[in-house]
């Protein structure tokens, strides 16, 4: 392996609000991904209206398309849902 030459500077790097990235939780496990749905899927509708609200108004500004990446995520875990509840 080669070495890299580092040189140290005064230069601080400060994270932004601003600019945040998005990433999927990934369930170590199809038990635990299923655990976490059923979870989810016990919330009061006027809970999971509320949190939808929350994460839409925190992350609007920064993600134009949050709603798109939700959406998507929606679809990479509807396999862990069970089928005997309504999804709407």
């Amino acid at each position: 392996m080669k070495a890299v030459s580092v040189t140290r500077s005064n230069l601080i790097l400060h994270p932004d609000r601003t600019r945040v990235l998005v990433r999927p939780f990934n369930p170590t496990s199809e038990q635990r991904a299923a655990r976490i749905c059923a979870h989810v899927l016990d919330l009061p509708e006027s809970e999971v209206h509320a949190l939808l609200e929350q994460v839409q108004a925190e992350f609007a500004e920064r993600h134009l398309k949050i709603g798109k990446f939700l959406r998507r995520r929606f679809e990479q875990v509807r396999c862990y849902l069970p089928t005997d509840k309504p999804i709407s």
